[in-house]
């Protein structure tokens, strides 16, 4: 059967057996990664209604029927050698197949930066950086259905949680690689935060920490800079001070200083890498 690789982190992308699988329609590929991301089963009546809601009751039915029909020619389905799990008129995917998602590997780490066992910092980083080289950008980039208004709710709700995830695996991320002493791979990661959080005054905090403990100002100046024009772009009345002087203290300043007012929001719309 092959191993089936469904990265979901920027563009929907789904491998099998190492060649990247092409789908019909959209449709088909948004109902494979429906049934992978949501888990259990599903009615078939609940799956029609999400993926084909203005169609006629009849001809959403024979619709969803080619569709599942199509998704299992896709991958490849023969009896007994299945990713797929059909009961009776449930439907749903076995994550117990031979399969892997990015998502479990970012859940997965993300759950890590909580834990309080201690682990040594060669295995956190392994974990770490294994599921921050998975992410491409959020769930799935732009993929949307416009005709199916409710599968789109869902995206959304998805891509929020996601975008959390990646938030906590980057801020650990770039503590972890810090406390190692590997300054340049912390201001690698801190930066891809800030890219994908444009208005996370925690990236920026934790991205001038590095750069001042790297030593260099010029870098911690334009930072500053992007996160004012980012204020007043967005018109949020946030007071940004013109000058900072650069110590320990006042970077660890920042997040007050950003707070007066009305905050910046904590999270970006688009993450593009």
């Amino acid at each position: 059967m092959g191993r089936l690789d469904l990265l979901f982190l920027g563009t929907p992308q789904v491998r099998h057996a190492g060649q990247v699988l092409v789908f019909p329609t959209r449709k088909v590929l948004a109902l494979l990664i429906y049934l992978t991301v949501s888990g259990g089963l599903h009615p078939r009546e609940q799956l029609t209604a999400l993926l084909w809601p203005e169609s006629a009751e009849g001809r959403a039915r024979a619709s969803f029927r080619r569709a599942l029909s199509l998704l299992r020619q896709v991958l490849d389905e023969t009896p007994g050698t299945s990713h797929l799990i059909v009961e009776g008129e449930g439907l749903g995917f076995d994550l117990t197949s031979d399969c892997t998602c990015d998502l479990h590997t970012l859940q997965a780490a993300a759950q890590a930066t909580n834990v309080r066992v201690v682990l040594s910092s060669r295995s956190l980083l392994d974990q770490f950086q294994d599921a921050a080289t998975l992410y491409r950008g959020e769930f799935l980039g732009t993929f949307s259905l416009p005709d199916a208004p409710d599968f789109d709710d869902w995206v959304r709700g998805q891509r929020a949680f996601w975008h959390r995830r990646m938030e906590a695996l980057f801020d650990k991320l770039a503590q972890v690689q810090e406390e190692a002493g590997a300054l340049a791979d912390a201001l690698e990661t801190a930066s891809r935060w800030r890219v994908c959080s444009p208005f996370n005054e925690q990236a920026y905090t934790r991205l001038m920490r590095l750069y001042f403990a790297a030593g260099d100002r010029g870098p911690r100046s334009r930072s500053m800079q992007t996160v004012r024009r980012c204020s007043q772009r967005n018109f949020i009345p946030c007071r940004v001070p013109k000058q900072m002087p650069w110590s320990g203290a006042s970077v660890a300043r920042l997040p007050h200083e950003l707070a007066r007012s009305s905050q910046c929001p904590r999270e970006a719309s688009h993450c593009c890498l």
